[in-house]
């Protein structure tokens, strides 16, 4: 089961190095006028800024990442969806939606017998996947999921392209109104500092750039690795972390385990090392596990991995005094 953890930080490294450039979103065209329901013709503008028109409407969609299948799903338009990746695995009704293989090498022969009305690809999406497929003429599209704004945009944008007003989607309101209607946490003291690790295999973290740094920040951490240059998701060096001495340590697994044998498989591997158990997350009994695969997705679950942080962040703020 280790093996998928370590997939899912090839992932993200393939992820960083594909995904859209960081610039400004345009506005979403969607739906044109007199169009209804989502078989109508219309054009449709991805996170990149193309747009794709849609003359027949879209009544089959190809998933491309689990991101925008869990979306999809939540908005409620997932009859549309005709074709999704090996880890396209939430909700439990997408079992029985054909699957066109992994996540960087989709079978474009499985994609192009399902002949859909679009194919929705993210930054996980090798660009030369989606230039191939854009030369069979199949409207191929971009979404970004790299931040919680951008979450936000392509939810919007997947809102339009079925022809689905947001407000009537109770998982789309929750996310609005968490991370765009609501107030930051206030937190006293010094807050604490966050490193947000994947796996066992090395200490793969979340860096700047990432909806991982949002939600730490967004409760009050600060997220140690935002320092690093050198990548969205780098590999550190053991020296590395011991030298940020986190206050929190937040482990993800992208299994179904325990969170009790994911610690276990966490402190068996790196807390019975020299100089481990001065780092304050291990001092304090600061090391938490999230499995499942709701850290690796950045799809509606996010929100109850949101209420995870707030609690370990806030149970970890440093009084004042204590930070003189």
């Amino acid at each position: 089961m280790r093996g998928i953890s370590l997939i899912f930080v090839i992932a993200l490294l393939a992820m960083a190095a594909c995904g859209p450039p960081d610039q400004p979103e345009s506005e979403s065209a969607g739906t044109q006028a007199g169009s209804s329901g989502a078989s109508a013709a219309m054009t449709w503008t991805d996170s990149d800024g193309t747009t794709h028109p849609l003359p027949d409407g879209v009544d089959a969609v190809v998933s491309l990442a689990p991101s925008i299948t869990e979306w999809t799903f939540a908005l409620g338009a997932g009859k549309y969806v005709k074709g999704r990746t090996d880890f396209c695995r939430w909700p439990s009704e997408v079992a029985d939606v054909p699957s066109v293989g992994g996540l960087t090498t989709p079978s474009i022969e499985k994609i192009l017998s399902m002949k859909p009305s679009i194919i929705l690809a993210s930054g996980l999406t090798p660009e030369p996947v989606v230039k191939q497929l854009r030369q069979y003429g199949i409207p191929t599209a971009q979404l970004d999921f790299s931040s919680t704004a951008r979450i936000g945009d392509s939810v919007g944008r997947l809102a339009d392209l079925f022809d689905i007003p947001e407000s009537d989607t109770a998982m789309v309101r929750s996310w609005k109104t968490h991370f765009s209607g609501g107030e930051k946490p206030q937190l006293s003291g010094r807050p604490p500092g966050v490193v947000v690790l994947f796996g066992t295999s090395g200490l793969f973290c979340a860096g700047s750039g990432t909806f991982v740094e949002d939600l730490v920040e967004f409760h009050g951490g600060r997220n140690l690795p935002s320092t690093l240059d050198s990548s969205n998701w780098p590999e550190v060096a053991e020296e590395t972390l011991l030298g940020w001495k986190p206050d929190i340590i937040i482990v993800h697994f992208d299994e179904d385990i325990s969170a009790e044998t994911g610690l276990s498989r966490f402190m068996s591997r790196w807390g019975i090392r020299p100089l481990w158990p001065e780092i304050p997350a291990l001092r304090h009994g600061r090391v938490h596990v999230i499995t499942d695969s709701r850290l690796s997705v950045p799809g509606p679950r996010i929100l109850s991995v949101s209420d995870d942080f707030q609690r370990w962040i806030g149970e970890a703020q440093i009084p004042e005094e204590k930070s003189r």
